[in-house]
């Protein structure tokens, strides 16, 4: 599940680019920014694939590469989210910068999610959930992943916030005026 929380926070990143704008091409970000926030999807992917083919035909060294992938992917997301939560200021609505803000705060919980992935598959038998403690699998693994799309709901929630009739008429404006086109 944790590379497709990073994925997550890539849809949740571009969207904040986009607060307060509707249609494609709305972005606030630069285009090569906006390239490397796209471009990461294809690390996770790779990832995944490794992981899945490498326990499939049981070739331990694909596995290890998914995982060397996934943390190199995830210290990016770090990164990119930590100079946009600084960065984005300038760049940004308040709203967009809100939510690139709640974004950032899901990192911790991202990182203890990352390192339960890591040692459910190279540690001790106690981080197993079939036969390890329950309350490893509990605490790290199910109340982690609430809290990350708790505040990544959040962020998509402040960057783009839907006010009523208002905001509903003006959805609806926007939907009639690109399917006239």
């Amino acid at each position: 599940m944790p590379p497709l929380l990073l994925v997550q926070h890539d849809w949740n990143i571009v969207t904040d680019g986009q607060a307060g704008e509707h249609g494609p091409g709305k972005s606030k970000y630069p285009k090569s920014l906006r390239i490397m926030m796209h471009g990461f999807r294809f690390p996770v992917a790779v990832a995944i694939i490794l992981g899945v083919v490498g326990g499939s035909i049981e070739m331990p060294a694909l596995g290890k590469a998914g995982s060397i992938v996934l943390i190199v992917v995830f210290a990016f997301v770090c990164g990119l989210v930590s100079w946009l939560a600084v960065k984005s200021r300038t760049i940004l609505t308040p709203a967009g910068h809100r939510g690139i803000l709640l974004t950032s705060c899901t990192l911790p919980f991202l990182l203890v999610r990352v390192i339960y992935f890591l040692l459910l598959e190279y540690g001790p038998s106690k981080f197993n959930p079939a036969n390890g403690d329950i309350a490893i699998l509990a605490g790290m693994g199910l109340v982690m992943e609430i809290f990350i799309v708790s505040l990544l709901m959040a962020a998509r929630t402040v960057a783009e916030p839907i006010s009523g009739p208002a905001g509903m008429k003006h959805i609806t404006s926007v939907d009639e005026e690109q399917s006239g086109n």
